[in-house]
């Protein structure tokens, strides 16, 4: 369990694309709802956002009732599964991201989006990886 709130904690830092935002907010709004007593009680003097309030799940992980333990455990999965999928597109498309959006700033989306404006450009290992991205995230 550790170690998948520490992942979440990392997922924070990690909005690597607008769709990852959408997925991430799903996931999280479910661990909001299934801890709000744990919140409310372990939680209460912790200011939101940086992954402060999961931290302090993490911190009392062994006081957390069952359906907050799965809500945290679903999303450590889906965590898994954007990582690989983002591991994987950047694996595929390392050449096209160099040579079509060197000057891009990581975050927010820009490289998937950036990899979609040059698609017609873009190896079509990579094409058919940039177009698969919003999709595979999606159906989770």
């Amino acid at each position: 369990m550790k170690s998948l709130l520490k992942g979440m904690s990392l997922f924070a830092m990690i909005l690597l694309s607008g769709t990852l935002l959408s997925a991430k907010t799903v996931h999280a709004q479910g661990v909001l709802e299934a801890c709000e007593e744990e919140i409310e009680v372990l939680c209460e003097k912790v200011s939101p956002g940086n992954g402060r309030v999961i931290s302090c799940l993490y911190a009392h992980e062994n006081y957390l009732n069952e359906p907050c333990a799965m809500a945290i455990v679903d999303m450590g999965d889906l965590l898994d599964y954007v990582f690989e999928t983002v591991r994987s597109t950047v694996e595929v498309c390392a050449a096209d991201i160099e040579s079509k959006c060197a000057g891009m700033q990581f975050g927010e989306g820009r490289i998937i989006s950036c990899l979609r404006d040059n698609s017609a450009d873009i190896a079509p290992e990579c094409a058919s990886k940039v177009n698969d991205f919003g999709k595979e995230l999606a159906a989770e």
